[in-house]
Order: structure tokens, then C-alpha cells, then sequence
């Protein structure tokens, strides 16, 4: 792959997005983090993702939406549902939409650091 792994990090909420931003940085991965659906399409308009976390319920654009228009910019790109409280049918959309995984808020350090290592190469 070359260089640093790149992560786009997708949350309504700020400390959620922090948190995603010093685990990932003290790993060595490259993180962008996106407020909302719009800025994480805007943000992958233009730059390459080895990986997405998205949270599904957000104001705006949810991630179920997010998550059609990203796999339609790269449809290889895999993405990882992150959800406190969406419901077992968006859940199942996510997944029939090509989400990876889908995950259950709150994460641990260890669920953050585990998931990215599987799904791109460490950092060099």
C-alpha cells in the first residue's frame, strides 16, 4: 500500500471523534475525522480511505445514506458501522450495503485498535 494507512472517522459526536483520533494517531494511522454524512463525502471526494467508521445515527445525512453514496465513490472501500442506538433494520440495511461490521457504541481502545488492524495493514 505504501505510506500510512488512512482512516475516516464519521461522528455527530466530538469526543467520539477525539477518541477515534488519539487512538488511531499513536498507532501511526493518518485520521481525518467528519462532523456529519455531507463533510464525509466532501472529505472523500478528494482523498483515498483505507478504512471508514461511520456512525449510522446522525442529524442530516444519516449513515445509511453516507454509506451508499461513499461505496458508490469507491466500492471497495470498507466501512465500519459504529451505532449507540440505531435500530436492527438500519443495522441490516448498513450491512446489505456493504458495511463491513457493524459495531456497538460505547467502543474500547482494544475494539478501535483491533477492527482497524484488520481491515488495513499496519503502519510502517
Amino acid at each position: 500500500m505504501g505510506g500510512k494507512a488512512r482512516v475516516l472517522v464519521v461522528d455527530d459526536e466530538p469526543g467520539v471523534g477525539r477518541l477515534f483520533r488519539d487512538v488511531l494517531e499513536r498507532q501511526g494511522y493518518e485520521t481525518v475525522v467528519a462532523q456529519d454524512g455531507l463533510q464525509a463525502l466532501r472529505f472523500a471526494q478528494n482523498q483515498r480511505f483505507d478504512l471508514v467508521f461511520l456512525d449510522l445515527c446522525m442529524p442530516g445525512l444519516d449513515g445509511v445514506t453516507t454509506l451508499k453514496y461513499l461505496k458508490h465513490h469507491n466500492p471497495d472501500i470498507n466501512v465500519v458501522i459504529i451505532t449507540g442506538h440505531g435500530s436492527t433494520k438500519q443495522i441490516t440495511e448498513s450491512l446489505e450495503r456493504g458495511a463491513a461490521v457493524c459495531l456497538m457504541k460505547p467502543l474500547s481502545i482494544a475494539q478501535i485498535r483491533d477492527t482497524v488492524a484488520l481491515f488495513t495493514e499496519a503502519p510502517a
